[in-house]
């Protein structure tokens, strides 16, 4: 069985594990809403709500306490359920939400998980890939149903496996975008001017159909943004961890990346702390 590939044989064994219940013991960050969880989380998505940050304004909201941005169950369980293929690379693709209840400073956590679909995909970038999705189930420590994240990630070939199939062309990439001094002003500029109602409830009989949500404007995405993300949200978990943790996941799961330059085997995500960098 060659690493990397993706061949009728590796995609009907996935496919078996199809609404069988998965472990999760690299895919969690936290287990519940902390002061510092929930802060850090805050901290690195950017958002200084004082519903989550401020413990006198929480005492005074209607729950009587802080609350938790709702996508902190992405640090619960990061919603990325891609079983086998070992050395095909997933790339996260989105997901779903809805929550059925807010999650209070203290809650705690337990998820449920598994893969609900995969689908064999061919396309011009990719000749051959597979697009699983998994469903992930939150629950609190009463055992009430908080979300429910439908999740999917594209498992699709890697480096010299992609180069094989398409040839050089693969390699080449799109070129970051060059701001001008006016476009980053009009972005600060729209991002200050975000709106905040505070303890100003909207009821939904002050909305009417057409009216506008006001925009939340974010960007130009940078690596120091990126390091918050995984320093809130997940660590180097997802990629098997750092140093001796590391090269057991490497060993289990054949998941990584090969540095030319160095020889050295790396964490899969390494990329996402180099593009756009120069």
């Amino acid at each position: 069985m060659t690493w990397g590939s993706i061949t009728a044989e590796r995609i009907a064994e996935a496919e078996t594990l199809i609404n069988v219940p998965l472990r999760r013991d690299r895919m969690q960050w936290i287990e519940a809403a902390t002061r510092d969880t929930v802060r850090h989380f805050a901290w690195g998505i950017g958002d200084d709500n004082p519903l989550w940050l401020e413990v006198d304004y929480g005492k005074k909201s209607h729950f009587g306490c802080n609350l938790a941005p709702p996508c902190i169950l992405y640090a619960v369980d990061n919603t990325v359920v891609a079983p086998k293929l070992s050395g095909v690379q997933w790339i996260y693709a989105g997901t779903g939400w809805t929550w059925f209840e807010p999650i209070l400073m203290g809650d705690s956590f337990i998820t449920e998980v598994r893969l609900i679909r995969q689908e064999v995909k061919r396309g011009r970038r990719f000749p051959l890939w597979v697009l699983q999705t998994g469903e992930v189930r939150y629950f609190n420590q009463h055992r009430r149903l908080v979300a429910v994240a439908i999740g999917r990630c594209a498992r699709t070939p890697r480096g010299d496996k992609l180069v094989a199939e398409r040839g050089e062309g693969a390699r080449e990439g799109a070129k970051p975008h060059h701001y001008s001094a006016e476009e980053i002003e009009s972005i600060e500029r729209q991002i200050l001017a975000e709106p905040r109602r505070g303890d100003r409830t909207l009821y939904w009989n002050d909305v009417a159909v057409g009216d506008e949500i006001p925009q939340v404007v974010r960007g130009p995405l940078n690596l120091i943004d990126i390091m918050a993300w995984y320093a809130a949200q997940q660590g180097a978990q997802p990629y098997g961890g750092v140093h001796g943790d590391a090269v057991r996941y490497r060993l289990k799961h054949q998941d990584y990346h090969l540095n030319k330059a160095t020889g050295a085997k790396e964490s899969a995500g390494r990329g996402h702390l180099e593009a756009g960098t120069g």
